[in-house]
C-alpha cells in the first residue's frame, strides 16, 4: 500500500494530503503506533497495510511499547501484531516494555502470551532488564505469571517454592 502521509499525530479525516510524496505503509503505521492514533491505525488498516511491516525489524507493536502508548499497544495485539518479534537489536515488545518500566504494557503482553524467556542481543530476558532497572513492580508482576501458570498446569506452589529446577 501507498499512501499520503499525515502531519501529525491525531490523524484528521479532513486533511486530505499534506506531504506530496508518498510514503510506505511502515512510514504511515510507525507515526500513528508512536503517538498512539488508534484512529490511524484503524485507518491503516482498513486500507490493507500490513499490521506486521518492519523496518530493521522494527514493528509498530515495538514502536507504541517504546513509547508508552498503552491503547495502540492493545490495539495492535488486538488486530494480529505479532507479539514475539525481534527488532535489530534481539528486543521483543516484551523486553522494551520492561526496560520502559511501564508495567501496564508488561502485563499487556503477558496476558498475551509474550514469550518471557527470549534474550536480546545482550543476552538478557526482560525480567533481567526490569531488575538491573530497579522495577519491582515488574518483578512482582513476573512472580504472579509464574506462579499462576505454574498452578494452571498443575504444580503446587509448595513443590515451586522447594524446587531448584523450576
Amino acid at each position: 500500500m501507498r499512501s499520503n502521509r499525515l502531519s501529525s499525530c491525531g490523524s484528521d479525516p479532513s486533511i486530505t494530503q499534506v506531504d506530496s510524496a508518498e510514503t510506505t505503509d511502515w512510514e504511515v503505521i510507525s507515526e500513528a503506533a508512536r503517538c498512539g492514533d488508534v484512529l490511524g491505525l484503524l485507518r491503516c488498516l482498513a486500507a490493507g497495510a500490513d499490521i506486521n511491516c518492519a523496518r530493521s525489524g522494527t514493528t509498530a507493536l515495538h514502536i507504541a511499547t517504546r513509547n508508552g502508548q498503552t491503547a495502540a499497544v492493545e490495539f495492535l495485539l488486538l488486530n494480529g501484531a505479532k507479539i514475539n518479534v525481534l527488532d535489530e537489536k534481539l528486543n521483543t515488545p516484551l523486553h522494551l516494555a520492561a526496560a520502559e518500566g511501564n508495567t501496564l504494557q508488561v502485563c499487556q503482553l503477558l496476558k498475551r502470551g509474550a514469550d518471557k524467556s527470549l534474550k536480546n542481543a545482550d543476552g538478557v530476558t526482560p525480567l533481567e532488564i526490569a531488575v538491573d532497572g530497579k522495577h519491582a513492580d515488574i518483578v512482582t508482576l513476573y512472580v504472579c505469571f509464574f506462579f499462576f501458570f505454574a498452578v494452571s498446569i498443575g504444580v503446587s506452589r509448595f513443590s515451586l517454592l522447594f524446587s531448584r529446577s523450576v
